[in-house]
């Protein structure tokens, strides 16, 4: 386990916790991520993620704002509510989708949100022009 055994005790807990609330969402199908790119950057180069399908979402809106931060508290996550605190807050964010994910480099995101940004104006001024043939 990447945050040893302490960190592995605390998310077969958690597994087992949001299993037992019928949460769309658990560790063991998600992954975390968090818009805080200092925090990102400790794993490696941060990336700006973007979940395809359905989602489904979870994070802790007290406490430290990782998952599992060392300490043996037992704080049941926020399913499917917030997410725009949560990232505004730098919080981590445990996330599944049915489709899978795209991870965009950090250093292209503004580029990418400016392309996306003038798909959606294209679409929106004419739909017609926009539709695939």
């Amino acid at each position: 386990s990447v945050y040893g055994k302490g960190g592995a005790e605390y998310f077969q807990w958690l597994e087992k916790s949001l299993k037992e609330r019928e949460s769309p969402v658990v560790p063991s199908t998600a992954h975390l991520a968090t818009s805080d790119v200092r925090e990102a950057t400790k794993w490696g180069a941060a990336a700006s993620i973007w979940p395809l399908g359905e989602v489904h979402f979870g994070w802790l809106p007290s406490g430290p704002p990782t998952f599992y931060s060392g300490e043996n508290d037992r704080r049941i996550p926020k399913v499917d509510k917030g997410l725009g605190q949560a990232i505004e807050e730098g919080r981590e964010v445990l996330f599944c989708s049915s489709d899978g994910y795209v991870a965009v480099d950090g250093r292209f995101e503004a580029e990418v949100r400016a392309g996306l940004d003038l798909l959606i104006c294209k679409c929106r001024l004419d739909p017609q022009e926009a539709e695939p043939e």
